[in-house]
């Protein structure tokens, strides 16, 4: 009989345990497995829905597949299958619905009011809009034939990219690789923009480039004995490439040599010097006074690291902002981050891998064990970090809260309110200024405070 009593029980205590288990924000549940936001409810690692406003988004086994919607667009994936988007032609929700969607790899479809409807099943023949960079994509049996285009500038391949052919928007021009190729543009007004050459490519190279600015720019290259880089502005200079390239810029004066096949770059000059060899090695210090949305201040970078990518410094400073960053891998990362530009505000976080993170911004202060990860991003800690995440805390200038083992043990203090819970509710005691709550074995009750309490006497 008491076995029954407690089976019949058992469910009428689940939704106060479902419902009890708190966190740092305020959030209550399961927690990692089952956790109700302000904004959203997840049920780890398998679903999610979140709310903002009139847009709802909605994920399974996030990223695999997520879809977001709202009355003015929608954007689906399945991660690496599928994905669909809808959203007003122009931007303009009275021109009608902008659709795309692809099964990948085979199939891309869509349609607009500007252009309508268009299909491809790739690599059979189709065609596609907006792809790669270029307004439409059009292949038969690719890759026997592919037919680009770009506003009113057509690039046509044959066995590509073995033969093109390329005309309008002032641009003209065809290659047959390797043996020669030849492309032209000019401007509206006829002033030529670029002539480019090249005979048995990559074996000789010559272009002439932004002949319709006050630098123009020369190229030679005979690879791969030696090549050349002629402007007003800088030279450069390779030979027996990818041994060594020689560089001098004029304003200001830098003159720097450099190594791919073992790298390395030395580079000193009025606002510039570098010493690096990589991968061992390497620092770099640079000031200079650009002029950003119309006013000129003074930057600074300053770049460090040894046997990279183990260890790495940079140091960045303008009158915006100011940032450094460290890392030993895989034990240690470092970041600060001060904005300047609108408002003061300091950003500051660190990681002792994997046992510990550290966060700070302004006043606000958060702690984390575990924290196997080295980035940030909201998205992903909603939907995974909680699951490794012993032990969090949060903390401003007016109150703070920490939990253990997803929220088995809650503790918060605020000016108005202290509370400590286990599981829940299994114990519970909750302090405001009338009233101090209980629960035990998931049973509440309260008492009203004495007055003098109340008032702290």
């Amino acid at each position: 009989m008491r076995g029954l009593r407690a089976a019949l029980a058992a469910p009428a205590l689940l939704p106060a345990i479902l419902g009890g288990c708190r966190s740092i924000e305020n959030t209550r549940g399961i927690p990692p497995l089952y956790e109700v936001y302000e904004d959203a409810t997840f049920v780890r690692p398998f679903y999610s829905i979140r709310r903002l406003g009139d847009e709802r988004t909605a994920a399974v086994l996030w990223p695999i597949f997520e879809d977001k919607a709202s009355p003015a667009r929608r954007r689906t994936w399945l991660i690496p299958f599928f994905a669909y988007s809808r959203h007003p032609y122009f931007e303009d929700p009275k021109a009608g619905w902008d659709r795309d969607w692809m099964i990948f790899p085979f199939f891309y479809a869509g349609s607009d009011p500007g252009e309508g409807s268009y299909f491809a099943f790739f690599p059979i023949a189709g065609r596609i809009k907006t792809f790669f960079g270029q307004d439409r994509f059009e292949f038969a049996f690719f890759p026997l034939y592919l037919r680009t285009q770009d506003r009113t500038k057509e690039s046509i391949f044959f066995l590509w990219p073995l033969i093109n052919t390329v005309r309008g928007a002032g641009r003209s021009g065809w290659h047959v690789l390797p043996f020669y190729g030849r492309y032209r543009a000019q401007t509206p007004e006829g002033v030529p923009k670029y002539d480019r050459m090249a005979i048995l490519w990559p074996f000789y190279i010559s272009q002439r480039n932004n002949l319709d600015t006050t630098n123009p720019v020369t190229t030679t290259f005979f690879f791969p004995f030696y090549g050349r880089m002629d402007s007003r502005e800088f030279t450069k200079t390779t030979i027996l490439w990818p041994f060594v390239t020689f560089e001098e810029e004029r304003d200001p004066q830098v003159r720097r040599a450099r190594g791919i096949l073992a790298p390395f770059s030395l580079a000193r000059g009025s606002e510039l010097a570098q010493v690096d060899i990589w991968p061992f090695f390497g620092v770099k210090s640079k000031e200079e006074s650009p002029t950003i949305a119309g006013l000129t201040g003074r930057r600074s970078v300053y770049r460090q690291y040894a046997i990279w990518p183990i260890q790495r410094y940079v140091r960045f400073e303008d009158a915006r902002y100011r940032q450094h960053w460290f890392w030993f891998l895989p034990l240690f990362w470092y970041s600060d981050r001060e904005v300047r530009e609108t408002e003061e505000r300091e950003e500051v976080s660190w990681t002792v891998w994997p046992l510990l993170r550290y966060e700070r911004e302004d006043r606000e202060r958060r702690w984390y064990a575990i924290a196997p990860l080295w980035f940030r991003k909201r998205t992903f800690e909603r939907h995974w970090e909680r699951f490794w995440h012993i032990f969090r805390y949060r903390g401003d200038g007016e109150g703070s809260a920490w939990e253990i083992l997803w929220g088995t043990l809650f503790w918060r203090s605020e000016p108005e309110v202290a509370e400590v819970s286990i599981l829940g509710g299994l114990f519970s005691r909750t302090r405001t200024a009338e009233r101090i709550r209980y629960s035990l074995f998931w049973i509440p009750w309260s008492v009203a405070r004495a007055p003098e309490s109340a008032t702290g006497g």
